[in-house]
């Protein structure tokens, strides 16, 4: 058939020789997960970017594929900030298109106006002692 003596890669492991190995320890895993946890309640949820970060460190560190430890170099700080340049995409597609929206729309929007003002006034009238229906 062919010679693959020469051909780059040929004396390299099949995919099915190479082993990924976890030798992480678990105890470790879960106290990590408990003080992020509390941290996340203390900071109403703010630090969950620093625990993802935390929890791929500890993974990928204790991670190797054929004797290869693997490293996350991630920080949370580069979580945060993703996370809110997407939300403001996101805000600026949702005021764009509100702003856009069909005259059918913004006609829904005009009347569910006016309902909430004949609510308050409604309101007012009752407060007031005039039980009249308006």
């Amino acid at each position: 058939m062919h010679n693959l003596a020469g051909v780059a890669g040929a004396g390299a492991p099949a995919a099915a020789d190479v082993e990924p190995r976890f030798f992480g320890d678990g105890r470790r895993f879960v106290r990590l997960l408990v003080r992020g946890g509390l941290l996340q309640l203390v900071t109403f949820g703010f630090y969950r970017f620093w625990l993802l970060t935390d929890i791929r460190n500890h993974l990928w560190s204790g991670t190797s594929i054929d004797g290869d430890a693997l490293e996350y170099l991630g920080r949370g700080r580069e979580l945060l900030i993703g996370f809110q340049a997407a939300r403001r995409r996101h805000r600026a597609v949702r005021v764009a298109s509100a702003d856009s929206g069909s005259p059918r729309r913004a006609e829904g929007r005009r009347r569910a106006g006016q309902r909430t003002r004949a609510a308050e006034r409604r309101g007012v009238a009752r407060a007031k002692g005039d039980l009249r229906l308006k």
